[in-house]
């Protein structure tokens, strides 16, 4: 069974790791557009994976990325395979 000391040590890095992670995604400060985006019909306003900004979601076949999600109401979601560094994908899924 693990120390106190081991199980803290483990969440600290783990708090860092996660930490590091967000912040190379998500932008430290919203930079939102005072007015929101204009969707298509049929296309829903969403807030970002970031919770930063309103942004217009993604449909089947277009670019996704975290600040710019999929629409998750209609069983899409982020594919990243062709990027390796998991920074933009492609919405699919349904």
């Amino acid at each position: 069974m693990a120390s106190l000391s081991e199980k803290a040590l483990f969440v600290f890095f783990t708090a860092q790791v996660l930490t590091l992670a967000w912040s190379q995604v998500c932008p430290r400060r919203c930079q939102c557009p005072e007015e929101p985006p204009m969707c298509l019909p049929g296309v829903p306003l969403i807030l970002d994976d970031c919770a930063c900004c309103l942004v217009c979601a993604r449909q089947k076949g277009q670019v996704c990325s975290e600040m710019n999600p999929c629409d998750t109401r209609k069983g899409l979601q982020c594919e990243y395979s062709t990027d390796i560094h998991k920074r933009t994908g492609i919405c699919g899924g349904e």
